[in-house]
C-alpha cells in the first residue's frame, strides 16, 4: 500500500511528523464492511427446493454464509424439512482477523403446507372431525347430520342418522355449550327438526340411543357442531309443519292465486295484467294460444291410458295429460272463459279413471303417478268452486289412492336407504299435493269425505311391506323435505353430489315445488342450508353458455351437453325468480332471447304478480375454484363466467359408487378453452342395464388409477367398487357408498395462481364378497393430487398407490378424439379450433396403449352404441413391472405450450416439481407449495 505525502512549506518540522504518522495510521487503516443486499430468490420454499442466495458486499476480506466462508455472490442451498437451521441463513463479512464485522440473517419459511387429512374451512373453527368408525357406519346407506365439527346455521338444526335393526325407540340427546340439562328427544323415526331454537354459542354435542326389544340399548358416537348466534351468515328458522299448515288451512281455494300485499287473493284481471307487463308477456301470449289449442284438440290431446308400454312411453302420456290441463286450467282461471272450465274438469276426471295401481300407479311407474297425482290436486284447487261435490269426490279419492303408497315409500324406504333418488322427490311431490288438497269435502256414496292430512297409508309396493300407523302426512312429508334435501352433500354448503346432469333433473322438480310453496303459504325454502347456494352448483359444473358442447363432470348423463339450453331459460329461470339472487338472475340469461316466446309452466306467471325478477348481475365476479367438501367435488376455473373457459373438475366423494354416482373417486375430467378434452366415459342409456354399467360406471374410464391382479394376470383395468371378492379383472361396479373417497386437502386462495385438491380413495378400491357382504381392500393407499393453474395453462396430477400385492399399475384416459403424437410417455390431443393439451409423464417405465374406440369397447359387452353418438377413446398407460408401491405425476399442458416443468423423485414417494417460478412436494398425502 502506498500513501502521498504533502508537506507544506514553512510548517513546524514536529508539526510535520505528527501529520504525518496520522495520515498513515488513517490511510493504512481498513474501511468497515459493509452488506449492501442480502435477498432470497424464494422466501416461502417447500422441502428440497432450491434457492438461490444472493448478496453485495463491500469492505471485506472473508465472506462466511452460516459460518461456513464462501466465494463469489451466491450460493444455492435447500430446506430439509423439520431442520429449523435450515430456513435460517446468515452472512457474516469480516475484515482480516475478524477485527470488524457485519451480519445480515435472511429468515425463509415453509409455503403452503396442506396435510392436516382434512380441510379445516369445512369445519368449525378448531375442530377436527373424528373418522374414527362408529357402529352406525355399517348401515349401508349411512347418513348423518349435522356431521362431526360442522358449522350450523340455523337455530333448528336438521338431525339425520341411521337405523338400526330392530330398535323399537330411538333417544336423541343433545348437550349445550353451558352445560345446562340437555334436551332428549324420544322418537321412532331417523330424522327430524329440532323442535327447541339454538340459543347459545359454542359446541354442542349430540348422540343417539337405540333401545332394542330385549330392554338392553346400544348407543352412536358423539358428535359435535359449533353455533354462533351472532354469525351475520345465520340463515332464518326453518319452517315448521305446524307453521305451514297454519298458513295453508285458512286459505279458500284456489290456493295457487297469490295473496297481493294486502293479504287479499289477487284478482285474475291483475295477474293478468302484471304479467302482460313483464318480460314475460311474449311467452304468456304463446302460452293462452295453446290453451286454444288444447281446447281444439290440436295440441296436447288427452291420450289415452298407457297400458303394456314402456315405462318413458307411460311418463310421456302423463306429461302430456298434465301439459293440457295445466294450460286449460290456468286459461280458464285468468279468462274467466266456461269452454276452458268445462274441458279442463273433463279431462280431469278421464285422467282420475286411469287405474292408480295400474301401469301409471307408484309401484309400476312412479314418475307418472307423481305427475298425474299433482295435476288431479291442482285441478282440485283450482275447480273446487267450478265443480260437484260427486265430482271431488272421485278426485279424492284417487289422490289417496295415488298419495299413500308414495307416503309408505317416504316414511319406509328412506330409513332403509336415504339415498334413494326416486324416494327423496316424492317429498317435493307430497308436500304440493297436501298442501293443494287439505280440508277438500267431496261427497261420496257414504256422505260427505273430507280429505284429512291424517287418513291411512296402508298400501305398500311390496308386499311384505307392514302398514304403518296412521300419522299426520303432511308433518311426516314436511319433515321428509326439510330433512331430506341435503341429503347429496349439501347440508351445509348445498352442493349436489349426484352428478350434475341429475342436479339439472332435481332442479326441474324443485322450482315449480319451491313457486309452489311460495304461491300457497309464503314459505321461502330457497334460504334453507340445503338450498340457499344451489345455484353454486350449476355455475361450478356447467359454463353459461347456451350453445356450449361441454360435457357433464361426473356420474349418470355426464355424456349430454344440452343440460344449460335444456333447463336454463324455464327451471332455473324459475328458481331464480324464487331465489331474488342478482347471480342466479344473470346465470340464466344467455340468449335467452332464443326462448321468450315459449310457454313457461304457470309458475312463472302466478309469482311474477307478487314476487317479479330482481335485476341480474352484471358482470359477476365469481369464484374461481368451488368446493363442495362434503359432496366431495371441487372445481376450478380459469374465469367461471367465460363461456369459453378451461376448467379441471376433480370427484373424491363420500357417496361413493351409489345411485347416479359412478365408481370414479379421484378421477379427473378437463376442459380447454370450451373444448372437453378428458372426460367421463361411456353412456347413459338404460339405467339397469348390466352391460351399459360395465363401461359407463367403470374407473378405467374416468381417468383414474386402476391396477392388475398380481403376477399371472394381465388385465389392468381392477378398480373400485368391485363385485368380485378376489377380482382377476373388472366387473360392473356395485351401486354403494361404502367404496367411496374423501377430500383431504384443498388450497384456492385468491392470491395465488394455483387450485390444489387431494383426495383419499383408498376405501373406495375394495371389492365385495356377494356371500357373505364384506368389504374387501384391494390397496393400502390410493391418493390423489390435482394442481391447477389456469394462468400457466398447467395442472399436475400427482397420484402414489401402496398394495400388499405387487401389480401393475395403469393410468387411463378418456377422450373424445384419439391421442397423437404418442411417445414413451407423452401424447397430445388435438380438440379442433386451434385447442390441444399435451401430456406428459413422469413414473415407472411403462407403455402406452393404442387409443381403443369405445364403440368397440361396447360392441365387446354387447352393448350398441348409440347411433348419433359421439366416439369416444380410452388410452392407458400400463407400468412395465409389478410393484408394491407407486408415485407418478401427470403434467397437462394447455396449448402444449413451452412452460418449465420439472419433476425430481427426492424419495420413491416423493416429487419435487417445479412449474416456472412455482415449486411443489408431493408426499402421499401431503402438499407443499411455494409460489
Amino acid at each position: 500500500m502506498s500513501f502521498l505525502v504533502h508537506i507544506a512549506k514553512g510548517v513546524d518540522m514536529r508539526q510535520s511528523h505528527v501529520a504525518l504518522l496520522l495520515s498513515v495510521c488513517i490511510g493504512g487503516a481498513h474501511a468497515a464492511p459493509a452488506i449492501l443486499a442480502f435477498d432470497a430468490d424464494h422466501l416461502k420454499v417447500v422441502e428440497g427446493q432450491p434457492v438461490r442466495l444472493h448478496w453485495e458486499v463491500s469492505g471485506a476480506a472473508t465472506v462466511t454464509l452460516n459460518g461456513v466462508p464462501v466465494s463469489g455472490n451466491s450460493q444455492i442451498v435447500r430446506y430439509a424439512a423439520g431442520d429449523a437451521s435450515t430456513l435460517r441463513h446468515t452472512l457474516t463479512a469480516s475484515t482480516p482477523g475478524g477485527v470488524e464485522t457485519a451480519t445480515r440473517t435472511i429468515e425463509l419459511s415453509p409455503g403452503i403446507v396442506l396435510d392436516k387429512d382434512y380441510i379445516p374451512e369445512a369445519y368449525a373453527t378448531g375442530c377436527k372431525p373424528v373418522q374414527e368408525p362408529d357402529f352406525v357406519l355399517s348401515h349401508e346407506y349411512a347418513r348423518i347430520e349435522p356431521r362431526d365439527c360442522a358449522s350450523v346455521k340455523v337455530r333448528n338444526p336438521v338431525f339425520v342418522w341411521p337405523e338400526i335393526y330392530n330398535a323399537t325407540q330411538m333417544v336423541l340427546t343433545l348437550n349445550f355449550p353451558s352445560g345446562k340439562s340437555p334436551l332428549q328427544i324420544t322418537t321412532t323415526r331417523t330424522s327430524l327438526i329440532l323442535p327447541e331454537l339454538l340459543s347459545e354459542t359454542g359446541l354442542y354435542t349430540w348422540q343417539v340411543q337405540y333401545r332394542l326389544p330385549n330392554g338392553q340399548s346400544r348407543s352412536g358416537a358423539v358428535r359435535r357442531f359449533h353455533f354462533d348466534g351472532n354469525a351475520v351468515d345465520n340463515l332464518p328458522d326453518l319452517p315448521t309443519a305446524a307453521e305451514v299448515i297454519a298458513r295453508i288451512g285458512p286459505r279458500l281455494h284456489p290456493r295457487l292465486i297469490p295473496l297481493a300485499a294486502d293479504g287479499q287473493v289477487m284478482q285474475a284481471s291483475a295477474i293478468h295484467a302484471a304479467v302482460q307487463a313483464s318480460p314475460l308477456a311474449a311467452s304468456y301470449k304463446t302460452y293462452l294460444a295453446e290453451a286454444e289449442q288444447v281446447l281444439a284438440n290440436t295440441k296436447y290431446a288427452m291420450p289415452a291410458e298407457p297400458i303394456g308400454l314402456k315405462p318413458e312411453v307411460i311418463a310421456d302420456a302423463a306429461f302430456r295429460a298434465a301439459q293440457g290441463i295445466e294450460r286449460l286450467s290456468v286459461a280458464a282461471l285468468l279468462k274467466g272463459d266456461q269452454r276452458y272450465h268445462a274441458q279442463a274438469i273433463a279431462r280431469l276426471l278421464q285422467l282420475a279413471s286411469w287405474a292408480p295401481d295400474g301401469a301409471t300407479g307408484e309401484c309400476q311407474q312412479d314418475q307418472a303417478n307423481r305427475q298425474i297425482m299433482l295435476t288431479l290436486a291442482q285441478g282440485l284447487d283450482m275447480f273446487y268452486n267450478n265443480m260437484n261435490t260427486a265430482d271431488r269426490y272421485v278426485l279424492i279419492n284417487v289422490i289417496n289412492q295415488r298419495l299413500n303408497p308414495l307416503m309408505y315409500k317416504m316414511e319406509a324406504s328412506l330409513r332403509a336407504n336415504p339415498y334413494d333418488s326416486h324416494v327423496l322427490a316424492a317429498a317435493y311431490y307430497a308436500v304440493q299435493t297436501l298442501m293443494l288438497s287439505a280440508g277438500a269435502v267431496g261427497q261420496g256414496p257414504a256422505g260427505d269425505v273430507t280429505f284429512e292430512q291424517g287418513a291411512e297409508y296402508d298400501k305398500s309396493c311390496n308386499a311384505k311391506g307392514k302398514p304403518l300407523a296412521p300419522v299426520d302426512r303432511f308433518t311426516t312429508a314436511w319433515e321428509t323435505l326439510i330433512t331430506s334435501s341435503g341429503t347429496w352433500g349439501g347440508g351445509t354448503d348445498s352442493a349436489f353430489g349426484n352428478g350434475v346432469s341429475y342436479a339439472w333433473n332435481t332442479l326441474n322438480a324443485y322450482a315449480p315445488a319451491l313457486a309452489s310453496y311460495l304461491l300457497m303459504a309464503n314459505v321461502d325454502l330457497s334460504r334453507i342450508p340445503a338450498l340457499r347456494q344451489f345455484g353454486d352448483n350449476f355455475h361450478a359444473q356447467t359454463v353459461r353458455n347456451r350453445w356450449s358442447k361441454v360435457r357433464g363432470t361426473f356420474g349418470d348423463g355426464s355424456n349430454l351437453t344440452g343440460d344449460y339450453e335444456s333447463y336454463a331459460w324455464n327451471s332455473y329461470r324459475l328458481f331464480a325468480q324464487v331465489s331474488q339472487n342478482p347471480v342466479d338472475e344473470w346465470y340464466y340469461r344467455d340468449n335467452i332471447e332464443q326462448t321468450q316466446s315459449f310457454a313457461l309452466p304457470f309458475h312463472h306467471y302466478f309469482l311474477t304478480a307478487i314476487r317479479p325478477p330482481v335485476e341480474p348481475a352484471v358482470l359477476p365476479i365469481l369464484k374461481r375454484t368451488y368446493l363442495f367438501e362434503d359432496a366431495g367435488v371441487v372445481a376450478m376455473h380459469s374465469n367461471t363466467a367465460y363461456p369459453q373457459r378451461s376448467s379441471l373438475f376433480f370427484r373424491s366423494s363420500r357417496l361413493g359408487a351409489i345411485n347416479h354416482s359412478h365408481a370414479d373417486n379421484n378421477a379427473f375430467t378437463f376442459v380447454s378453452k370450451g373444448k372437453s378434452i378428458f372426460i367421463s366415459g361411456g353412456i347413459y342409456d338404460e339405467f339397469g342395464s348390466l352391460p351399459e354399467q360395465k363401461i359407463r360406471r367403470a374407473t378405467r374410464y374416468k381417468n383414474a388409477l386402476t391396477f392388475d391382479a398380481g403376477e399371472g394376470y394381465e388385465d389392468a383395468g381392477i378398480g373400485q367398487a368391485e363385485p368380485a371378492a378376489s377380482p382377476v379383472a373388472p366387473g360392473a361396479p356395485l351401486f354403494y357408498m361404502q367404496p367411496h373417497g374423501r377430500l383431504i386437502n384443498f388450497h384456492a386462495a385468491e392470491t395465488s395462481d394455483w387450485s390444489v385438491a387431494t383426495g383419499d380413495a383408498t376405501d373406495a378400491y375394495r371389492s365385495r364378497d356377494i356371500k357373505t357382504s364384506v368389504w374387501n381392500p384391494l390397496l393400502q393407499g390410493a391418493v390423489r393430487t390435482v394442481a391447477y393453474n389456469p394462468k400457466a395453462g398447467v395442472a399436475l396430477i400427482y397420484d402414489w398407490a401402496q398394495s400388499a400385492t405387487k401389480r401393475r399399475w395403469q393410468m387411463n384416459y378418456q377422450t373424445l378424439v384419439a391421442p397423437v403424437d404418442i411417445g414413451a410417455r407423452e401424447f397430445r390431443v388435438d380438440a379442433g379450433d386451434g385447442v390441444s393439451v399435451c401430456v406428459s409423464y413422469h413414473g415407472y417405465d411403462g407403455t402406452f396403449s393404442a387409443p381403443e374406440k369405445m364403440s368397440k369397447v361396447a360392441q365387446d359387452t354387447q352393448l350398441a352404441w348409440p347411433a348419433g353418438e359421439p366416439e369416444q377413446y380410452h388410452t392407458a398407460y400400463k407400468t412395465n413391472i409389478r410393484s408394491n408401491s407407486m408415485a407418478s405425476l401427470i403434467v397437462l399442458k394447455e396449448d402444449c405450450d413451452a412452460v418449465s416443468v420439472t419433476a425430481e423423485y427426492l424419495s420413491p414417494t416423493k416429487l419435487l416439481v417445479k412449474v416456472d417460478t412455482s415449486w411443489f412436494l408431493f408426499d402421499k398425502k401431503a402438499v407443499q407449495l411455494s409460489e
